[in-house]
């Protein structure tokens, strides 16, 4: 009920902000994917590939999970 009554759709679309957000996950991609490729040796690139994932992506889920799954439920009823 709540989310019904206060949640507007706008699209219009932040071009600097989206520019922004891939920047910075790029640049930390890159750290991770270097700090583990100097780190594990023999030198694995998946491994890095995964970490570089892992460290950019992981926060996107524990944030977009509990909403997702708030928004599936408001519309399956």
């Amino acid at each position: 009920m709540y989310l019904n009554g206060n949640c507007y759709l706008s699209f219009q679309v932040e071009w600097k902000f989206v520019f922004a957000v891939f920047i910075s996950k790029a640049i930390v991609f890159v750290v991770a994917f270097v700090f583990t490729l100097f780190l594990k040796r023999p030198l694995n690139i998946g491994l890095a590939a995964i970490a570089g994932i892992f460290v950019t992506q992981s926060n996107d889920f524990a944030l977009g999970y509990p909403i997702g799954r708030h928004i599936c439920v408001l519309f399956s009823t």
